[in-house]
């Protein structure tokens, strides 16, 4: 298996398995990395026994998705050295056993239509998606085998007004429960990689713009000036 090194916080979430993971929170509080680690290591895990799995990632634009969530999966694989095949031009990770990462921005939906094997999603910034999209992208995913479907969701909480609130914050309903959804909110306290000059950039934001210091900060629903 691969050897992470995990924030104590989301430990817990490595196998945890309801439909929708929910990570909520402020600046640089780890969880995107946690997601790609999480979602790598279901593939090492998935190769070990004989499985595979399909994973879709997405921002909002393709351009966005390179150089995040597609460059944050290549230093991982830099770093630990995990085996794979790399097609640059397609963002799309293909490892031992069959199992593929595949980033993607949702303005290429259209392509996606035709991509077979899928069996989770994550939404890098969901915030930036609508509940349309969500709930199209929702009825795509499907299970394989033994394998279990689970779609990620990670953000700031910078629209007060929004669906993702009203579904999984906003009490019980079909997705807002013990059953189906997992939602955790994290700040850069929770980060220990972080070191001093990130703390002290968020810490200034208190004086310069306090519904930013809860947002990005303290990882609150805030409404923002303007």
């Amino acid at each position: 298996m691969i050897g992470f090194e995990y924030n104590d916080v989301y430990f817990d979430l490595i196998n945890r398995k309801k439909r929708y993971l929910v990570l909520c929170g402020g600046s640089n509080s780890g969880k995107s990395v946690f997601v790609a680690q999480k979602l790598l290591t279901r593939i090492a895990q998935a190769q070990y026994e004989g499985r595979r799995h399909g994973f879709l990632c997405l921002r909002q634009s393709g351009t966005y998705a390179r150089v995040s969530i597609f460059q944050l999966f290549l230093e991982l694989i830099r770093d630990y050295e995990i085996p794979c095949k790399i097609n640059e031009t397609n963002m799309k990770i293909t490892f031992p056993g069959g199992s593929f990462i595949l980033c993607k921005g949702l303005d290429e939906i259209q392509k996606l239509k035709s991509i077979v094997g899928i069996t989770g999603i994550w939404l890098e910034e969901a915030i930036e998606f609508t509940k349309d999209e969500f709930l199209e992208l929702d009825r795509r995913v499907r299970g394989v085998g033994n394998t279990y479907v689970q779609i990620i969701l990670s953000f700031n909480p910078n629209i007060y007004i929004h669906w993702i609130r009203d579904l999984f914050f906003s009490g019980e309903n079909e997705y807002n429960n013990d059953r189906t959804s997992q939602v955790l909110t994290t700040t850069i306290d929770d980060n220990k990689f972080a070191n001093k000059e990130d703390f002290e950039a968020l810490n200034r934001l208190e004086v310069e713009d306090y519904g930013l210091y809860q947002v990005y900060r303290k990882g609150l629903w805030t409404v923002l000036k303007g």
